[in-house]
Order: C-alpha cells, then structure tokens, then sequence
C-alpha cells in the first residue's frame, strides 16, 4: 500500500502541473484576445479620426462654397436694384411722351 500512497503524490503533481499549463495557456489565449481588442479599438480611433477630418474638410468646403454663394446672391440683389431705378428712369422719360400723345401734343 505504500507504494500506492508514493504515486498518489506524483499523481497529484502531474495534474497540479497541467492544470498550471492550462492556467498559462488561457493566460496566452487572453493575451492574444486583448492584444486583438486592443488592435482593433485602435483601428476604431483610426477611423474615427480620419472620418472627423473629412467631415472638417467637408465643412470648410460647404462654408467657403455659402460664402460664393452669399457673393453671388448679393450681387443678384444689386442687379435687380440697378434695373428697378433703370425702369423707374424710364416711365419717368415714356411717361411725358405717352401723356402728350393721348392729348394729341406731338414733339418737334
């Protein structure tokens, strides 16, 4: 029976010592998990800064294009000004010509 009871020890440690190889082979697994995790968030921020780049530029672009844009618009308003005193102008000059040729007046 002693003989029995001497293995019983060596049993033991044969398990202790492969329930330690498990334990560091999870360990490695779990470093590999968080080592992907890790890549991949850093990824994420990657993408994220890259795409809050383009959004600022796309941005600057629609700002730049409003201010053309609000030049453009100003100018249309000025035009349309310039052309109601110019029509203004001229019912002031008709005007006259029209009165005096429904009295049957005729400029010389």
């Amino acid at each position: 029976m002693e003989t029995s009871n001497e293995q019983r020890p060596t049993i033991k440690h044969r398990s202790l010592k492969c329930h330690s190889d498990s334990d560091s082979g999870k360990d490695e697994i779990y470093r590999q998990h968080r080592n992907r995790n890790n890549e991949a968030v850093e990824r994420c921020r990657k993408r994220k800064a890259e795409q809050a780049e383009r959004i600022k530029g796309r941005i600057e672009d629609l700002e730049r294009q409003n201010e053309k844009l609000s030049g453009y618009i100003e100018a249309q308003k000025q035009e349309i000004i310039r052309m109601q005193k110019n029509c203004e102008e001229l019912r002031e000059m008709i005007a006259p010509h029209i009165i005096n040729k429904s009295l049957g007046i005729h400029d010389i």
